[in-house]
């Protein structure tokens, strides 16, 4: 039975809001900004957040400003940015959050310290977290080397109290202590959950499917910004099935669809080069199995309510 105007207008409408949503998940990014001098892990932590290298480390030097982004073919949206030395010469106090565009560039703030915060990150951090209200995180690194000396609740404290006295905060503020090298870790998995939760919409997705799964309750974010990205695919097909779209003809697109399955297999730290043909084959087929499987139920309602 041939479909009515009016709900072919609502078909395409529902296909054209779902393009949107995907739209905006592929262009969007969340941009991390990272405060702190060089040499106290900040390339490190952010190899670490994404589980793989991005970013050079070891670097020495009189920070500026540069961008490093997750190679596109691996992890998507996550961009950080190194920001320089607030309160020197060349980045006065007085002009540097509006240089910066700190307001309006980015979506998380994480300040990276060693053993000493800097005058300039102290001021930040009052600016950014107290001011502002900015996402604001602050980690204490090379936590590995402490404890070899003293009792870890020991020096988890300690630390807290030195890092809370020198930003002039109370007991509220938690700090992250955190090791780069080495099979613990410490409070790296809690941090990165604790960024995506301060995240909204599309870009709490997008940070999910780019972090590694470093605990249970990532694997568990990535599971459904996955399955949120399957959904609209399946949403976009059966809607489209039922009144095609120029330019949206996913139901045949089986190429496209591989490339949805291979983004959500990265998402779990997979490339290329660790899936073999076949492998390749099975994913890409049982995720067009499960777009139909979603898709059902839509299909289904569209037929029951407009047919």
């Amino acid at each position: 039975m041939p479909l009515d105007d009016q709900l072919k207008a609502e078909i395409q409408t529902l296909a054209e809001q779902t393009q949107r949503m995907l739209d905006e998940f592929e262009q969007i990014n969340v941009n991390i900004a990272l405060i702190g001098e060089p040499g106290v892990g900040k390339s490190s932590l952010m190899n670490a957040i994404v589980g793989r290298k991005i970013a050079v480390t070891g670097a020495t030097g009189e920070t500026t400003l540069t961008i490093q982004s997750v190679p596109h073919d691996e992890v998507e949206g996550l961009v950080f940015w190194d920001l320089p030395g607030c309160g020197t010469p060349n980045h006065p106090r007085e002009t540097y959050i509006d240089d910066q565009k700190l307001f309006s560039d980015y979506d998380v703030f994480i300040l990276v310290t060693d053993k000493r915060v800097r005058q300039g990150d102290e001021w930040l951090y009052r600016k950014l977290c107290k001011e502002a209200s900015k996402p604001f995180f602050v980690v204490r690194t090379h936590f590995d080397q402490v404890v070899d000396e003293m009792d870890e609740s020991d020096a988890r404290v300690r630390i807290a109290d030195d890092v809370r006295k020198q930003l002039g905060e109370n007991g509220n503020l938690r700090v992250y202590v955190v090791a780069l090298k080495g099979s613990a870790n410490y409070d790296l998995g809690r941090l990165v959950e604790d960024v995506i939760e301060s995240l909204s919409g599309v870009k709490k997705e997008k940070a999910a499917l780019a972090v590694a799964p470093l605990t249970e309750e990532l694997r568990r974010k990535k599971r459904l910004s996955a399955e949120q990205i399957v959904s609209r695919y399946a949403v976009l097909s059966a809607a489209n099935g039922f009144n095609p779209v120029p330019g949206l003809d996913l139901s045949v697109d089986v190429g496209l669809l591989t490339i949805m399955a291979r983004r959500v297999v990265s998402a779990y730290g997979l490339s290329e080069e660790q899936l073999n043909f076949s492998t390749r084959r099975n994913v890409a087929a049982g995720t067009i199995q499960s777009v139909r499987q979603i898709a059902k139920p839509v299909t289904e309602y569209l037929a029951r309510e407009g047919i």
